[in-house]
């Protein structure tokens, strides 16, 4: 029997494809920032609160023809970067450094594990971060920099 096999991608290959995928990148850029910029006359957006009623139901009942952003008051989209995090990103190293000592007693292990754990969950962080934001942007991840 033979094993069916895809066949290799050559050099000229690799660079062809992150080439076209840095220029798909780029154009997306400059889009979404002609697009900001309000620079796109035949494309724009306004900007509104949530209706009372679309608040309580957290759906939008009109259908609009243009763009529509919504205002954050609850800084959902923040809370979801970890911006304004740091204080209990620092609470939570502190707590393990305290513990680790405690049990150790020898800081200069509590340090040493504090910071393996803490890029441990950088890298986590970042991992499902990106995963999450490429699921639900349904941007690829390869574009994801």
């Amino acid at each position: 029997t033979r094993i069916a096999s895809r066949p290799r991608k050559k050099k000229d290959d690799f660079e062809h494809e992150s080439e076209t995928m840095m220029n798909s990148c780029r154009n997306l850029n400059d889009f979404l920032g002609a697009f900001i910029d309000h620079s796109l006359t035949n494309l724009d957006y306004n900007v509104r609160e949530r209706l009372l009623m679309e608040k309580i139901v957290n759906f939008e009942f009109r259908p609009y023809a243009d763009t529509v952003f919504y205002t954050d008051p609850d800084r959902n989209f923040t809370r979801t970067l970890f911006y304004a995090q740091e204080q209990a990103l620092f609470i939570w190293n502190m707590a393990t450094f305290c513990v680790v000592d405690y049990i150790a007693t020898n800081y200069v292990l509590a340090a040493i594990v504090t910071y393996i754990l803490n890029k441990i969950a950088v890298m986590l962080r970042n991992s499902f971060g990106r995963r999450n934001l490429s699921r639900k942007t349904l941007i690829p991840n390869n574009f994801l920099i």
